[in-house]
C-alpha cells in the first residue's frame, strides 16, 4: 500500500506531537486534555499507518528525526568522499521493541589499500563529538586494520567471512538488545539469527546521530554498548570485541573506545545491541 504523505508532513506532525508531549511534562498542559483530544482525532477517523511510522512519542527521547539525521549523514558523506544514494526512509518501518530507532547508517568502500571496515570505523570515530565535559579517548593498543578488526565470522558461508555493507541504508537500531547478555551468549546466536545482526560501526553512527542518547550512557535507560558485531585480535587471539563508554579516568571526563577481553561476563550494564535491515 502507498501512502500519500510526504516525509517533510509526517516530520512536522512529529514536531506538533512533540511539543505536545513536551507541554504536558512541563505543566502547561494537562495530560487529560491532551489524551481526550487525542482520543477524539482517532474517534474521527482511522489512524493512518503512515502516521504511526514517525509518531515520535513511541521512540526514546533521545531519537533524531529523520530529517535531521539525513542533514548529519550528508555532511558525513561530503567529508569522506561518499556519493551513495541515500534511500527513502521505509514508511512500513515498526519498532519491534521499545527502543528500537530508524537510523541512517552508511558504510563506505575499500580505498587505496584501507579496508572499507576500517574507513568506516576511523570516519565516524573521528566525526563523533564527546558529549560536553568530555574528550574522546581511544585505548592505545586499539587498531581497526584488518590485521586487528574484523566482523564476526558468518557461519552460512563456507569462508565464514562476513561483508560489510556498502553504501547508505536505514536500519532498525536496538541499543538495549542483549542487555545483561555476554558477548560470547551473542555471537553464538548471531550464527543462527540472519534478519538482527549485532552492531559495529552502527554503534559510531548512533553516536554521532544520536547525541542525547550518548549523553546518557552508563544511565539506567542506556546501558554502554559492545560493538558484539566486531571481533578484536589481541596478542594472537579474536576473542575479544571493542566497546564504547563514558567514565573518568584520572579526573579526565572520556567518551572512550577500548576492547573487553571479558565476552563471558554478563552485566546488566552493558549491551550488545543490534540491527536489522530496513
Amino acid at each position: 500500500m502507498k501512502f500519500r504523505y510526504t516525509v517533510e508532513e509526517l516530520e512536522a506532525l512529529d514536531i506538533r506531537q512533540f511539543e505536545v508531549k513536551k507541554r504536558v511534562r512541563l505543566g502547561g498542559m494537562s495530560i487529560q486534555d491532551a489524551l481526550d483530544e487525542t482520543q477524539a482525532m482517532l474517534d474521527k477517523t482511522r489512524k493512518p499507518k503512515a502516521q504511526q511510522v514517525l509518531d515520535l512519542h513511541s521512540y526514546p527521547i533521545w531519537w533524531v528525526s529523520c530529517r535531521e539525521q539525513i542533514a548529519k549523514v550528508k555532511d558525513f558523506m561530503e567529508l569522506n568522499g561518499c556519493c551513495a544514494p541515500i534511500p527513502a526512509f521505509p514508511l512500513d518501518f515498526e519498532p519491534q521493541t521499545p527502543t528500537e530507532v530508524p537510523l541512517l547508517a552508511v558504510y563506505l568502500s575499500d580505498r587505496l589499500g584501507i579496508g572499507g571496515i576500517q574507513r568506516t570505523f576511523d570516519a565516524w570515530w573521528k566525526f563523533i563529538e564527546a558529549p560536553k565535559g568530555f574528550d574522546k579517548y581511544t585505548w592505545e593498543g586499539f587498531s581497526s586494520d584488518a590485521e586487528h578488526l574484523k566482523l564476526i565470522p558468518d557461519e552460512t558461508k563456507p569462508d565464514k567471512i562476513r561483508k560489510q555493507h556498502s553504501g547508505a541504508r536505514w536500519v532498525g537500531f536496538d541499543p538495549n538488545a542483549n542487555r545483561g547478555i555476554s558477548v560470547r551468549s551473542c555471537w553464538e546466536k548471531a550464527s543462527n539469527n540472519t534478519l538482527l545482526q549485532l552492531t559495529g560501526s552502527e554503534v559510531l553512527m548512533a553516536a554521532k546521530l544520536f547525541p542525547d542518547w550518548v549523553s546518557m550512557l552508563g544511565t539506567g535507560d542506556c546501558p554502554n554498548p559492545n560493538m558484539a558485531g566486531y571481533q578484536f585480535k589481541y596478542s594472537t587471539n579474536w576473542g575479544t570485541t571493542p566497546y564504547m563508554d563514558l567514565t573518568t579516568v584520572g579526573g579526565l571526563n572520556l567518551l572512550r573506545v577500548c576492547v573487553d577481553n571479558k565476552i563471558d561476563t554478563k552485566n546488566y550494564g552493558w549491551a550488545c545491541p543490534t540491527v536489522r535491515g530496513l
